[in-house]
């Protein structure tokens, strides 16, 4: 008799936790909110602003209480910057926990999500980064958009890194070296 007490005591508890959880993430800010070079996008600003773009958009779709999310986003902002000068390829976010409606759109199933907008043209059916092993890092983002731009023809008008050059950071993967000023003696 006891047995089929406790998939239901853990059922109720399991349903009671729920609702806090939900609480807790929601209140978790948008990641993007302070970058420079990562655009956030709503529904009222997407199709003009990505959709009928004359450049290539590669977007991340997130939820801010995703730790995956968390650790990938510093990895994405170092693309974004690194591509800041292009006048081929910008980058962008949606937050999936305030835009769920775009985000159902593009049929994001897991955050994140990257997309690439506009190639090969304006219009385009959007491509999604495949799964790699450490893919969702600064060289794995670097390597694919090059790669797809490659594919059409096309350059993203930055040169490519020298990875070996790139060293460890604290996120678990490559970065960018930090620019440091010299001051002259």
């Amino acid at each position: 008799m006891v047995a089929p007490v406790l998939p239901l005591l853990l059922l109720l508890l399991v349903s009671g936790l729920l609702p806090c959880q939900a609480a807790f993430w929601a209140n978790s800010p948008p990641l993007f909110q302070n970058s420079q070079n990562v655009r956030s996008f709503t529904k009222d600003n997407f199709t003009a602003g990505v959709l009928m773009s004359d450049v290539v958009w590669v977007v991340d779709f997130y939820a801010p209480w995703c730790p995956h999310c968390k650790h990938f986003a510093p990895h994405f902002e170092d693309v974004a910057d690194h591509y800041s000068e292009s006048t081929t390829v910008k980058y962008g976010a949606v937050d999936c926990t305030t835009e769920d409606k775009l985000c159902a759109e593009y049929e994001v199933m897991g955050y994140p999500q990257l997309r690439l907008f506009n190639l090969p043209a304006k219009g385009s059916k959007p491509l999604s980064m495949p799964f790699r092993h450490n893919g969702k890092k600064f060289d794995g983002v670097v390597t694919w958009v090059e790669e797809v731009f490659a594919e059409h023809n096309q350059t993203t008008g930055v040169d490519l890194p020298d990875f070996d050059l790139y060293k460890v950071n604290g996120h678990g993967g490559t970065a960018p070296p930090k620019k440091q000023h010299l001051r002259p003696d």
